[in-house]
């Protein structure tokens, strides 16, 4: 991987119900913004006469074997009222990164087995 905005993003759309699980990403090598990234996406974002937003889930995502350089580490902010993201497995990983914040408190489970990060600095 060469540049890409990020490895894992997670487009939780607030008017259309999302669900993402059984993920995994294995062996990647490179750089990237953004290794983890997931946020409420709102491009075209219509409830269509919809009383209610539904919720959406992320679950069962496992991120392991990899080594990147990245902005960002994780890039997410729980939102209990729109969506959860629960059952995250991050194992065997090496990040360089600017900010390398684990946010643990934005998941509603979240392990880290053999990650190891080295914070650069900004530019």
């Amino acid at each position: 991987m060469d540049g890409a905005f990020a490895l894992l993003h997670l487009k939780m759309r607030p008017d259309t119900p999302q669900i993402y699980e059984f993920l995994t990403i294995d062996g990647v090598k490179g750089r990237c913004q953004r290794l983890f990234y997931a946020s409420a996406w709102k491009q075209f974002f219509d409830l269509k006469s919809r009383p209610d937003i539904p919720k959406s889930y992320s679950r069962n995502i496992t991120l392991k074997n990899l080594d990147i350089e990245c902005k960002n580490f994780i890039h997410f902010r729980r939102n209990d009222e729109q969506y959860e993201v629960s059952d995250i497995l991050f194992k065997n990983i090496h990040v360089k990164a600017q900010d390398i914040e684990r946010r643990s408190e934005a998941f509603h489970s979240v392990s880290f087995d053999n990650v190891h990060c080295v914070k650069i600095p900004t530019e």
